[in-house]
């Protein structure tokens, strides 16, 4: 299920990131995430999935890419705390279409999603799920990386 995941994942990030930013991003080589030591994200997007699999997708980026996506979906404001809100909006409503797209063509069972949760803070960190082999696809655009990581049981 791991290699059909990330082929998912690359597919469905370039797609979206195309459509929503006008934006090529460029795929790396997936690998194994240890969780004790994933930091250096400044701020994330979240989705628990529940039913048939069990875990987390996330979405992590840097605070400059996460900004230079906000000018490109044309949605940001001058006023700072709005555009606080409208950054987290945006983050989560990516790492959704992304997981939603993800796991549509990776499940047949009904599962649950839930509402996008955005995270920011310098160096934080993501609880996993217990014995939970976590994959991670990086991505480029230009000098900048983000990554989609999925933990899913």
């Amino acid at each position: 299920m791991i290699n059909r995941l990330n082929e998912n994942i690359i597919k469905r990030t370039k797609q979206v990131f195309l459509t929503m930013f006008q934006v090529e991003v460029e795929a790396g080589a997936p690998y194994i995430v240890d969780s004790e030591i994933d930091t250096g994200w400044d701020i994330s997007g979240v989705i628990s999935v529940a039913g048939s699999l069990s875990g987390l997708i996330t979405m992590r980026y840097h605070r400059r890419l996460a900004q230079f996506l906000l000018e490109h979906s044309r949605l940001q404001s001058m006023d700072y705390e709005m555009n606080h809100r409208m950054l987290n909006d945006m983050i989560g409503e990516v790492a959704n279409t992304i997981a939603g797209n993800v796991l549509s063509e990776i499940v047949v069972d009904e599962l649950l999603i839930s509402i996008p949760v955005a995270i920011q803070g310098e160096n934080h960190t993501i609880s996993w799920p217990r014995n939970t082999e976590i994959t991670a696809v990086p991505f480029k655009i230009g000098s900048e990386t983000f990554v989609v990581q999925a933990g899913l049981k």
